[in-house]
């Protein structure tokens, strides 16, 4: 029940605490966690999430309104929360059974994305094994799952949706600007992933 102008004025609101810790984001190479903490509050890492899920099923529109008043405050918060929230409202497009392993255990489940493959995933019974390096995730060090860019069976792109548990993160992004987005590079090896939490690039 949350209209899109509240949740933009819940973005403008955040602003003041976004701008007293960007500093602290870029000598930490990482978004602060009482700003993580804030936005998640807000909802605004939900904000398309669909409300099934305990999302606010806003539109992209909104969205964008929403990040744009986060980056006034810092630009590598509101590249976070950008990728973050889209991320995770691509989660809301697998099968429901994936919907229900990341929404249904944690409703307020944060995923990052990579949508270049940085794989060598195997096809097994049952679904895929996957290990790899993935670069450039920002927010991976906020997120409680992964949607990575798997090579499926055939040569075709897929996402496959991998916990944090199963996933390390590499020191890698060392840059002279947008440090805080934290967009190292994700490392996995041999996790198995059930064919049920992989969709082609496609759909």
């Amino acid at each position: 029940g949350v209209s899109d102008a509240e949740l933009v004025a819940r973005a403008t609101a955040l602003i003041p605490l976004i701008r007293e810790h960007a500093a602290d984001a870029t000598k930490n190479r990482k978004v602060s966690p009482e700003v993580i903490d804030a936005i998640a509050s807000a909802g605004l890492f939900h904000v398309m999430v669909p409300k099934r899920w305990g999302g606010q099923g806003a539109t992209f529109k909104t969205a964008c309104d929403v990040v744009a008043e986060i980056a006034r405050g810092d630009g590598s918060t509101g590249w976070v929360t950008a990728l973050t929230l889209l991320a995770t409202a691509y989660g809301a497009t697998n099968t429901t059974q994936a919907q229900d392993d990341v929404f249904g255990a944690n409703p307020g489940a944060r995923i990052c994305g990579i949508f270049s493959p940085g794989d060598k995933s195997e096809k097994v019974e049952g679904g895929y094994l996957v290990s790899g390096k993935w670069p450039y995730a920002s927010g991976s060090f906020a997120a409680q799952w992964a949607s990575l860019t798997i090579t499926l069976e055939g040569g075709a792109p897929g996402m496959a949706l991998i916990p944090a548990e199963a996933f390390t993160i590499e020191p890698t992004w060392f840059v002279a600007g947008m440090q805080g987005t934290g967009s190292d590079t994700i490392v996995v090896k041999d996790h198995f992933v059930p064919e049920y939490r992989v969709q082609p690039v496609a759909d």
